[in-house]
């Protein structure tokens, strides 16, 4: 019974697509308008974006590189114990 029920359902989609994809070729298309891209670009918050993203990136990779040497060299840990503290500004990036 569930067959039969799922084919004439599938028949009926059938039919009802069919037809709104004939009835949209009949239709006159409009051209979209061209985004303002320079105005975008421009824009404080985009300007804004793009900051903070790139001292996020630059401060990351800062730590990443720097603070092993200075866990080893000003701290005095051992760089074996470094490794571990290298990947908690990984982890916590992707939850702050």
């Amino acid at each position: 019974m569930a067959g039969l029920y799922s084919i004439c359902f599938i028949q009926e989609e059938k039919a009802y697509l069919k037809n709104e994809i004939d009835s949209s070729h009949t239709e006159d298309k409009k051209k979209l308008p061209v985004p303002p891209y320079g105005r975008i670009l421009t824009s404080v918050p985009f300007l804004a974006m793009v900051l903070t993203n790139t001292t996020m990136s630059w401060g990351m990779n800062t730590l990443m590189t720097e603070v092993p040497t200075y866990l080893n060299n000003v701290q005095h840990i051992p760089l074996t114990l470094v490794r571990s503290f290298q990947f908690h500004p990984i982890v916590l990036e992707n939850y702050v």
